[in-house]
């Protein structure tokens, strides 16, 4: 038979438990709330890299094209170190030519074009994850596909299906960030607006380095509430 002060320190702990679970449910709601904003919807930047790319590329073809050799007082072309630092922009351009940027109005993405709008995918994925630990039982992308319909964003659960898919075979491949990774980014993200909001209601001007830095640090029990996700990653 459990002593009476046994029974109170088991009880005591279960109570603390239940506590601590409300809590991470209600942070797991309103992350939630945060990820299927459409405020923070990314959409496809038109890209304006190969008008650039043209015009870098005419501007290295006429200093080229220039007679006469125009030199300084080491002996160094001017022309030379000129058409140098275009192909240095070119070999920029080429590269981010392999990019895209998806825009909100709050922030960009780039991104590799091949994940497509990666930013979407990440906010729809960790959603994956959070209906199937708060509400177990149902269809998690039915549970997004409703949540987004609230919000006038109408997707079908398939096509949120299909772009999570997507981004779990680019993990497994091993071309974009693990899981572990794309939670504590969005999870920062998450607090850095809540605690942008907190000081606007409360304070004028910029808040200092501390404070984003406070907004950006991951406390023990949000590692774990983490943690708790990525037993879903598979489920």
């Amino acid at each position: 038979m459990k002593s009476p002060r046994k029974s109170r320190n088991f009880s005591q702990r279960k109570m603390r438990r239940a506590v601590l679970r409300r809590r991470q449910e209600e942070i797991l709601r309103d992350w939630l709330n945060y990820l299927l904003d459409p405020a923070f919807s990314t959409t496809l930047r038109s890209p304006d890299t190969n008008a650039r790319l043209r015009g870098v590329r005419q501007e290295i073809s006429h200093l080229k094209s220039i007679d006469g050799c125009f030199v300084d007082e080491h002996g160094s072309s001017y022309t030379g170190k000129a058409v140098a630092n275009l192909e240095q922009e070119e070999k920029h351009l080429l590269s981010e030519r392999r990019n895209r940027i998806y825009e909100s109005r709050f922030f960009g993405r780039t991104a590799p074009k091949e994940l497509g709008n990666v930013e979407e995918a990440e906010r729809f994925g960790i959603g994956v994850l959070i209906a199937r630990n708060l509400r177990p039982t149902e269809n998690p992308y039915e549970v997004l596909q409703e949540d987004l319909a609230i919000r006038k964003v109408f997707i079908t659960s398939k096509a949120i299906q299909m772009r999570v898919r997507r981004l779990e075979r680019k993990l497994q491949a091993g071309q974009h960030i693990t899981w572990h990774q794309i939670l504590q980014h969005q999870y920062r993200s998450y607090k850095y607006f809540l605690g942008m909001n907190l000081w606007l209601s409360r304070c004028k001007g910029s808040p200092p380095v501390g404070y984003l830095r406070k907004c950006l640090a991951l406390t023990g029990h949000q590692m774990n509430l983490l943690r708790s996700l990525l037993a879903h990653v598979d489920s």
